[in-house]
């Protein structure tokens, strides 16, 4: 039995670490994200109703003192300030913003995040509110020296100028100089023909002037401001000429049996072709030969 005992294999301790106690490793947390305007509401370049509210949305939650105290604009155009949202700024104006003007808005560096991150730069928006109804296009052209005599005179504005329900019984936008009998009728909200019942004279210049006092759907009046213009780039003021027009005198466009020819039926009749239509009266034609 000793000799077994002697050939145990030893269960000595093991000798305790070096190393001492594990030590947790230290977490290095990011930094914040930059402030940032991530949306705006209506986006900018589009069209900023008069009763419309601007929505700025952060890229995160913000710290409403700082922001307020960052927020310029003109001290023109009065509006009030809500927080729909912890990231949301909205600003809207009291009661109406002015028509056809810019409203500009600007953050300077110094708003900040609820975490402490601040704007990287100055941020500046701005937006353009609902205009005038404005002439975008002038048929026939201004400028036009060479004008059927049975044009159809047509007027197309860039918004609605009529109501859509009311479009029959709307008055006619346009007037004419040399006065034109004719029927007008608007063909959608945003254009209007006018269709003269006797062929336009000859060797005239027509002048189309748009009315100033046609009330447009959201209330503004036609042709009205220093960027309404005519399809010739002119400013049309309150009643101003939108086109001109001068049509051509009477001219041949062809005759026959051709001048000259050689071979006619003695039963063939003359035929002109005239380049407008003609006022047709009852007079002998000279037809003498010639020997």
């Amino acid at each position: 039995m000793a000799a077994l005992a002697s050939c145990a294999p030893s269960l000595a301790s093991p000798e305790p670490s070096s190393f001492g106690p594990a030590v947790p490793s230290a977490t290095i947390e990011p930094p914040p994200p930059a402030l940032r305007v991530a949306q705006t509401i209506p986006a900018e370049g589009d069209t900023l109703p008069l009763d419309g509210a601007i929505r700025v949305r952060f890229n995160q939650a913000i710290d409403r003192t700082s922001v307020e105290e960052a927020l310029s604009r003109d001290e023109s155009l009065p509006g009030r300030r809500a927080w729909p949202a912890p990231d949301t700024l909205e600003y809207s104006p009291a009661p109406e913003w002015p028509r056809d003007t810019t409203v500009r808005l600007r953050l300077s560096p110094t708003a900040r995040a609820q975490s402490g991150a601040r704007l990287a730069e100055e941020v500046r928006l701005a937006w353009l509110t609902t205009g005038y109804p404005r002439v975008g296009e002038v048929w026939p052209p201004s400028g036009s020296m060479q004008v059927r005599a049975d044009s159809v005179i047509t007027v197309t504005f860039d918004r609605p100028a009529v109501a859509q329900e009311g479009m029959a019984g709307a008055p006619s936008p346009l007037s004419l100089s040399p006065a034109v009998e004719g029927e007008g009728a608007w063909q959608n909200a945003g254009t209007y023909s006018f269709t003269p019942c006797v062929p336009l004279r000859g060797a005239t210049a027509y002048e189309i002037t748009v009315r100033a006092d046609l009330e447009a759907p959201d209330g503004s009046l036609i042709a009205i401001g220093p960027q309404a213009a005519s399809s010739s780039g002119v400013p049309l003021a309150a009643g101003a000429a939108g086109g001109f027009g001068r049509v051509p005198p009477p001219a041949i466009l062809g005759i026959a049996p051709a001048d000259g020819s050689d071979v006619v039926s003695l039963e063939q009749g003359i035929i002109i072709h005239f380049a407008s239509p003609m006022k047709v009266t009852m007079r002998p034609i000279d037809t003498r030969q010639e020997r």
